[in-house]
């Protein structure tokens, strides 16, 4: 075949091949993106309130408080209602998730503040140990979600839930927005939880009263750590 001819020929291929395999790759685009992460491959469904069964409710804005129990990132705390301190706070929620444990009860509960890569299982565990022990009966316990708004903060959720679902504790609110899924970054969360009463209050926080830190560097892949002023049945 004459060179010119099968060049000419090749050119022609090619182009034809360009038009004809553009459109199907542009109508094929998602199966050679990656695939989005989807509730379903985070044991939740595709849509979160159709899993947990509810959203955010309606929250007031409190005062930071002096005699509130500040709990750090990966840290958790318990507190009763007649105790020396019955509010515990946590803030800037970001990827990190924070999950509040409620007993109306014993007037009894805890507050998680969850980061990337904890023992969510065993600290779970270790936490619903120390609620028992202290008077709480699992059935009667309630949870509440905040925060998982920045990038990583569906990984973050996820086992929670999880847990959450095995043990059959119902979670009746959920401020939680992985921006996996939905786009939203940077949204900070810092909430006060009243153990006298069972709220969840907003709140901004000043300068933190505590000047103990987990150092986070240290042993990343393991449970939270118990705050020095949470109650304990030890």
């Amino acid at each position: 075949m004459n060179p010119r001819l099968r060049q000419g020929l090749i050119g022609l291929g090619v182009a034809t091949l360009a038009t004809l395999g553009l459109k199907g790759l542009i109508g094929e685009s998602t199966a050679l993106r990656p695939r989005p992460i989807t509730w379903e491959d985070l044991a939740y469904s595709q849509n979160p309130e159709h899993l947990i069964g509810c959203g955010p409710v309606p929250r007031q804005i409190s005062p930071d408080s002096n005699n509130a129990i500040e709990v750090f990132q990966s840290q958790y705390a318990i507190t009763r209602g007649d105790s020396e301190r019955p509010l515990l706070e946590t803030w800037h929620l970001s990827p990190c998730t924070a999950l509040v444990l409620d007993d109306r009860a014993s007037r009894l509960g805890a507050l998680a503040h969850f980061d990337a890569g904890r023992l969510y299982g065993e600290t779970l565990d270790e936490i619903a140990e120390q609620l028992r022990l202290l008077g709480v009966h699992q059935d009667t316990l309630t949870a509440r979600l905040y925060g998982a708004h920045a990038p990583g903060g569906a990984h973050t959720l996820a086992p929670i839930v999880t847990w959450l679902r095995a043990h059959q504790i119902p979670i009746t609110e959920n401020d939680t927005q992985p921006c996996e899924l939905n786009g939203i970054k940077d949204r900070r969360l810092s909430i006060i939880y009243d153990s006298r009463t069972g709220s969840v209050s907003d709140y901004t926080e000043g300068p933190p009263e505590t000047n103990y830190r987990v150092d986070l560097e240290v042993l990343p892949h393991r449970k939270l750590h118990r705050h020095p002023q949470s109650l304990s049945s030890d």
